[in-house]
């Protein structure tokens, strides 16, 4: 490939990035810094002022509120600063339009309104912020209120209720509009969920439960036969809730959830039960400086694997990464393989697969798992001898556990293999993709430490039906839409940009190459990229070979991300030795991110990322993650010599 770039240009800018990549590491791992939350926020103030609401100040002394977390005036002093706190953070974030985003400098969504208008009604102070309401009540108007909520969330009936059901408890929407949720099915054996193929409802037991509980505590059913069968399911589908809560007091690993759950409960006056006082002190424990909460406390798996994928486990010395591992390298191994869950640590019984965060409550998933096998892939490539049993014995059980995730339709879901119903159980690109990368990975890696391995035949049938999936899955003009990445700034809130990227990645590592699925897809990221080199989703740009006469009206937003423009680069470098327009392509994409690394700390993230279900999110490692990756990989086709990048590596 020929360059446009100068060659010091390009090493400077990946050394630049790769020495801030390193110094966000924590000792043996990365965390991130997931964006702070208005929805998220507002659901945990709602949640802490519902259940100290339900308590006594002064307690009988020997009573069981005596030594309660809520008793005594200088707790609720300190309970009500921080209220006050939350709140001036709260209306600081509001839009111009009047709404409140899912994360903070996000864009407004309904549901992060409707949760932070219910807050400020719970706390008893709406008259102080009159003026902060009015806006939110017309922007929650024109976006169809309830309806169009229900609209949003239409593949998710139980993030709907728990919404709904908080508003219900600020007396701003009638109990009757709370969808009722089938609390009961808690109360049957995981057995008939697994024959049923209903694995995601364990996922979202805790709302179920929660919500369906408080929804029949405040306006039970007038059906006297399913007014009795939920009586009757109250004391086992709570001691259901209690089982799947976690050792941190969490529920499903989740701030938000954790939030809805203790909002729920504390309404229907359970604010001494254990599993409040454990979520409450969860809760607190996990509230930022400036008063805010964040989705969930981190995703320190995720963010260890792509930065431990874009640094190619150089994370010492130079000098020392040649014959065998660095200690740093060495302590993020140790580390990232105690995350893999275990039989102790998998509360579905369900292990070898990996989480997005290594905290108590968190559960396996594709995407993660995938990761997770991908970084211990290049381990044994760097270093075959180096704790060869350990690490591959732990990588093919999370290889078992992937091929198991497989659906029927040839691709991979985020948490598991089931009916569909459930947005965490439809097969998407971004994860199949991921997955796809996994497995080819650990074949190469067997194919050469043992040819004749039976799981080699499995992961290539895997694969095909994968290739299929993708196929499937194309849109017309010749990209893709993943379902866990997306672009605010998208009118469908989707990133083909992404997902293109992603698949036209599998593609490269499989070689397929000369596929016209392949070439379609060259030819849509090529022609999407903005004039100044970088790629983003605000608008599909016209193509290049498209000459109009009239003057085309385009969004306004228009500038790429570092997000975006990385992954995008990284997928067309393998075509742009064969095809001249892809080269002219990458060259243009790589002056800009040059340019751009060199302010990676001072660039404001970019929300490419969404949280089940269909929350906004974004982490400031990302950009740099992904950077670092991206020149890495330049600087490796252009045999371009730094003393932290592997010129060796395919």
């Amino acid at each position: 490939m020929t360059m446009h770039v100068e060659r010091e240009q390009l090493a400077a800018a990946h050394s630049t990035a790769r020495q801030k990549l390193l110094a966000e590491r924590k000792h043996d791992h990365w965390t991130g810094e997931l964006s702070s939350s208005p929805l998220c926020t507002a659901a945990a103030i709602s949640a802490l002022v519902l259940a100290e609401r339900h308590v006594d100040d002064t307690p009988e002394e020997g009573s069981a509120l005596e030594h309660s977390w809520h008793s005594g005036m200088l707790v609720r002093s300190e309970l009500s600063e921080l209220f006050s706190q939350s709140l001036r953070w709260l209306a600081e974030q509001q839009n111009e339009d009047g709404g409140w985003g899912d994360a903070d400098c996000g864009h407004s969504t309904l549901a992060a309104t409707l949760m932070v208008k219910a807050a400020f009604h719970l706390t008893g102070v709406p008259a102080k912020y009159a003026n902060l309401l009015h806006s939110a009540e017309s922007y929650i108007e024109a976006q169809g209120d309830i309806a169009g909520l229900k609209k949003h969330f239409s593949d998710d009936k139980p993030f709907v209720a728990a919404i709904l059901a908080i508003c219900a408890m600020a007396d701003i929407v009638p109990w009757r509009k709370v969808p009722s949720l089938p609390f009961e099915l808690a109360c049957l054996p995981e057995s008939f969920f697994r024959m049923q193929r209903l694995a995601g409802f364990g996922s979202m037991l805790p709302l179920v439960v929660a919500v369906g509980q408080a929804k029949n505590h405040h306006s039970p059913s007038r059906n006297p036969l399913a007014k009795g069968l939920r009586h009757q399911a109250e004391g086992p589908s709570h001691v259901a809730l209690a089982r799947v809560q976690a050792a941190d007091g969490s529920f499903s690993g989740s701030t938000l959830y954790t939030s809805f759950v203790i909002a729920c409960l504390a309404s229907q006056g359970q604010s001494e039960d254990p599993q409040v006082r454990k979520g409450t002190n969860y809760l607190l424990s996990k509230v930022r400086s400036d008063g805010s909460w964040s989705v969930c406390p981190d995703k320190d798996v995720s963010n260890t694997v792509l930065a431990l994928q874009a640094l190619g486990w150089n994370l010492g010395e130079p000098s020392s990464q040649a014959g065998e591992p660095s200690p740093e390298a060495e302590a993020a191994l140790r580390w990232l393989m105690s995350a893999q869950m275990s039989e102790d640590t998998s509360r579905s019984g369900d292990a070898a697969g990996w989480p997005s965060s290594h905290c108590p409550g968190a559960v396996g998933n594709s995407f993660d798992t995938a990761g997770a096998l991908i970084a211990l892939a290049e381990w044994r490539r760097r270093w075959p001898r180096c704790r060869t049993a350990e690490i591959t014995g732990a990588a093919l059980d999370g290889v078992r556990w992937l091929i198991e995730r497989q659906n029927r339709d040839g691709g991979w879901a985020l948490s598991f293999r089931g009916s569909g119903k459930m947005a965490q159980e439809i097969s998407s690109t971004d994860v199949t993709c991921q997955a796809m990368l996994a497995l080819n990975a650990w074949k190469k890696v067997l194919r050469k430490s043992a040819s004749s391995h039976p799981l080699i035949q499995s992961i290539e049938r895997d694969l095909l039906k994968g290739l299929a999936f993708l196929d499937s899955q194309q849109r017309p003009e010749g990209s893709w839409w993943p379902l866990w990445s997306g672009s605010e700034f998208h009118p469908q809130g989707a990133n083909p940009v992404i997902g293109t990227a992603q698949v036209l990645r599998v593609f490269s590592e499989m070689q397929v190459w000369q596929t016209t699925m392949a070439q379609r897809a060259v030819r849509w990221l090529v022609d999407v990229q903005f004039p100044s080199g970088s790629w983003g989703s605000g608008h599909v740009p016209s193509p290049k070979s498209v000459t109009r006469k009239k003057p085309v009206e385009r969004e306004v937003h228009s500038v790429g991300s570092v997000e975006e423009t990385a992954i995008a680069i990284k997928s067309l470098l393998p075509f742009a030795a064969r095809i001249p327009a892809v080269q002219t392509s990458v060259n243009d994409g790589l002056s800009w991110l040059i340019e751009a690394a060199s302010t990676l700390s001072q660039l404001d993230p970019t929300l490419v990322a969404l949280y089940p279900p269909k929350v906004w999110y974004h982490d400031r490692q990302l950009a740099c993650s992904l950077a670092v990756n991206t020149l890495a990989a330049a600087c490796r086709a252009n045999e371009v010599k730094t003393a932290d990048v592997d010129t060796v590596h395919v």
